[in-house]
């Protein structure tokens, strides 16, 4: 209680057997087992320095999974917006900005949040509806009021080519996604 998690703790730790004998892995480790999992998302993972990289390696190991990622908060400058880009070139993650801002219940006010929690959503939400052919873009961001970072048609038009995918608003269609790129430069697997 109250300790700070590290890296180890996402990534998983060796722990002794279960009392069947089964390995008992843990963090991303304790997913390798699991087929079903499809998107791996950990929305506060900009608050361990290498989180987002271990999660695109687990899913290019796994093959199978694709990783939502999305900018650190507080990028609200033109300056920071022009060095803003993915943790790596691949084709097993799609990056987010700016961060929205929702409803928070318990404060009574709007929090700023990550987007992947709600992307992944728009992910399931699109596959379930649409199937897996229809991108996961130009889609309602359910809950956001705002978000950190106005982006103007000028400031996506640079950040799309290095893999940004952009969350917008709009006037009288809200707040949207509008974006469907991997965060991977090669042009066979550039969308998602």
């Amino acid at each position: 209680p109250g300790d700070v998690l590290a890296i180890g703790d996402y990534t998983g730790r060796p722990l002794p057997p279960l009392p069947d004998g089964r390995i008992n892995k843990t963090g991303l480790q304790g997913f390798e087992q699991i087929d079903e999992i499809a998107i791996v998302v950990a929305p506060d993972y900009h608050e361990t320095a290498t989180l987002d990289t271990e999660l695109i390696t687990h899913c290019t190991q796994m093959r199978d999974r694709f990783a939502i990622l999305h900018s650190r908060p507080g990028i609200d400058t033109l300056a920071a917006i022009n060095n803003i880009r993915p943790p790596q070139d691949t084709t097993y993650a799609a990056f987010y900005f700016p961060w929205i801002k929702v409803f928070n219940p318990l404060t009574k006010q709007d929090s700023k949040v990550p987007p992947s929690g709600h992307i992944a959503g728009i992910y399931a939400k699109t596959d379930i509806e649409r199937g897996v052919f229809k991108a996961p873009a130009n889609e309602v961001v359910v809950g956001a009021r705002s978000i950190e970072f106005q982006i103007t048609k000028r400031e996506q038009d640079s950040l799309n080519p290095r893999g940004v995918n952009c969350i917008r608003a709009f006037p009288g269609r809200g707040i949207r996604v509008w974006g469907a790129r991997t965060a991977s430069s090669n042009t066979l697997w550039k969308y998602i």
